[in-house]
C-alpha cells in the first residue's frame, strides 16, 4: 500500500478515535496538532497498552531482517515512528540486533553463564551491583545473566535467547524500569522533538552507555525511518498495528462521554504518586503534601491536586479545606455547585470516623462509577509513589475504586452510599488528556 493511503487512512481513524462530546459539566476537547508526534498524524498514547498487550500481528516476514522486525514489533505497540527508529538505532550499536551476541563477539546461548560476579553470584539488583563489562543480547544487558532477572520481574515467559522474548522484555523496560533502573524512558522518547533527540534519550536513559557513539545510533535510527516510507510490508504492518490498537481500545488519547475509563484513571493516580518534577506536590501544595507521612497519601490531598490542577477553582497552599468530610461544603462556600448526584470531575465529601474522606469521580460508564482517592492511613503505612492504582497489590500514594454507586464501594465508605454529597468545579479535560500522554 502508498505511503499516502497509509497516512490518509491513519487520519481518518485518528479523527474519529479524537471525537468527543460534552458529558455535564465537563468541558471537553480532542487532540490539538501540537499532540501528535508526527505530520498530524501519528500518536502515542502509554495507555494503549492494554489495547496493544498481548502477542498482536506485526508483520514479521522471514525474509526481514531483525533490525527491521525490531522496527515493526515496537510500531506494533503503538509507539510513534521515531521511536521505533530510535530503539533500532540503539540495537543497532549495542547487538546490530543479535539477541545472542556476547560483549566482544561471540554468540552464547546461555545467558546465565555471561557475567557472573566474582562471587559466582547473579544479577539481582541489590545496592552495590553493577555492570562487569560481559553483556549479552539485544540490548547488551550487562552483565549478561542480568537479563534473566528483568524476564522474571517482568513477568515474561517464553525463551530468552529469541528475538520476540527480547523485544517483549525490551518494550516493558521502556514503559517501567530500563536497565539503568530510569522509570518510563518511552514518555521521555515520545515527548522528544525528533527522531535524534529520543535516540539521545534511550541512549543516555534507558541504556546510560559510557561510549554512546551518538551519530552512529542518530544515523541508523534516521535510515530506519526510511523504511515507512520504502517497505510496503512496514508501511503495512504499521497501519494495520495502529488500526487494531484504535478500534480494540477503549483506553486511547482521547477521553470518551462519559470520562475516564478505569485503565486511564489509574494511570492519573499512578502519575499522581510518582509526582514526576514535584509536580503533584506543586499543585496540591507543600503543607498538604506532608501530611500522614508525606508523598501525598492522604485523601484532601489528593482532592486539592485535582483542583489545583485540572479546575478552575484554585486552594493556595496553607488555606484550609477542612477534613474530607468538610471539602464539599468547603467549595460550596467559594461558589461551586454542589448536589447529590455523582458526576464527571464531581468533587465528593462524606462524613464519619474521625474525618471523613473525599476524593474524585473521574468516569462514569453504563452506571459504574470510577473514583480516584487517597488514604492517610495508607500514607502512616508507608504506601508512597506510583503504585499501580490498585490499593490492595499497589501500595502506590492514590488508588482507584470502581462500581455501582449503591453498593458505596466507589467511595471507599462502610455502610452504603447514603450521606455522600459532591461539588461540580469546573474541569478541564484537554488538561487531563495532555497529562495522561505524559505531559505534567
Amino acid at each position: 500500500m502508498r505511503s499516502y493511503q497509509v497516512k490518509t487512512l491513519l487520519a481518518v481513524a485518528l479523527m474519529l478515535a479524537s471525537v468527543i462530546t460534552n458529558y455535564s459539566h465537563v468541558q471537553a476537547a480532542s487532540l490539538a496538532p501540537s499532540d501528535y508526534a508526527r505530520n498530524n498524524i501519528y500518536y502515542y498514547s502509554e495507555l494503549l497498552e492494554e489495547a496493544c498487550s498481548g502477542t498482536p500481528e506485526w508483520g514479521e516476514n522471514e525474509s526481514d531482517s531483525n533490525l527491521v522486525k525490531i522496527f515493526k514489533f515496537i510500531l506494533s505497540r503503538g509507539a510513534s515512528p521515531k521511536v521505533a527508529a530510535a530503539v533500532v538505532g540503539n540495537i543497532y550499536q549495542e547487538s546490530k540486533g543479535d539477541p545472542l551476541l556476547r560483549q566482544g563477539g561471540t554468540r552464547v546461548t546461555d545467558p546465565s553463564k555471561v557475567g557472573r560476579y566474582k562471587d559466582g553470584s547473579l544479577f539481582e539488583n541489590k545496592p552495590g551491583q553493577s555492570s562487569v563489562g560481559d553483556a549479552w543480547g539485544l540490548a547488551q544487558w550487562d552483565p549478561g545473566n542480568a537479563v534473566l532477572y528483568w524476564q522474571k520481574r517482568a513477568g515474561i515467559s517464553g525463551n530468552i535467547t529469541l528475538l520476540n522474548t527480547q523485544l517483549e522484555l525490551i518494550w516493558w523496560q521502556l514503559k517501567n524500569y530500563a536497565p539503568t533502573s530510569k522509570r518510563n524512558v518511552l514518555a521521555e522518547m515520545e515527548a522528544a522533538s525528533s527522531v535524534d533527540a529520543a535516540t539521545d534519550i534511550m541512549v543516555r536513559r534507558f541504556f546510560g552507555a559510557g561510549k554512546p557513539m551518538l551519530k552512529t545510533r542518530q544515523q541508523k535510527a534516521n535510515e530506519a525511518l526510511t523504511w515507512l516510507e520504502s517497505d510496503p510490508s512496514v508501511a503495512e504492518s504499521f497501519e494495520k498495528a495502529a488500526a487494531t490498537c484504535t478500534a480494540n481500545s477503549a483506553i486511547n488519547a482521547a477521553i470518551a462521554t462519559g470520562g475516564l475509563t478505569e485503565a486511564q484513571a489509574k494511570a492519573l493516580v499512578m502519575n499522581y504518586g510518582e509526582n514526576k518534577g514535584g509536580d503533584s506536590r506543586r499543585h496540591a501544595g507543600a503543607d498538604s503534601w506532608s501530611r500522614c507521612g508525606g508523598n501525598g497519601a492522604n485523601c484532601v490531598t489528593f482532592s486539592r491536586f485535582f483542583l489545583n490542577k485540572f479546575t478552575s477553582t484554585k486552594i493556595k497552599d496553607g488555606e484550609a479545606t477542612g477534613n474530607g468530610d468538610s471539602v464539599v461544603s468547603y467549595l460550596s462556600k467559594k461558589g461551586v455547585k454542589t448536589g447529590s448526584e455523582p458526576r464527571v470531575g464531581a468533587i465528593f465529601s462524606w462524613a464519619g470516623g474521625e474525618y471523613g474522606h473525599t476524593g474524585v469521580v473521574l468516569g462514569i460508564h453504563d452506571g459504574k462509577v470510577i473514583v480516584g482517592q487517597a488514604s492517610c492511613t495508607d500514607g502512616n503505612n508507608g504506601f508512597k509513589g506510583r503504585g499501580t492504582g490498585d490499593r490492595k497489590t499497589g501500595r502506590g500514594a492514590a488508588f482507584v475504586l470502581s462500581g455501582d454507586p449503591k453498593t458505596g464501594r466507589p467511595w471507599y465508605k462502610p455502610g452504603g452510599a447514603s450521606g455522600v454529597t459532591f461539588a461540580y468545579p469546573e474541569v478541564n479535560m484537554q488538561a487531563i488528556q495532555q497529562y495522561l500522554g505524559g505531559g505534567a
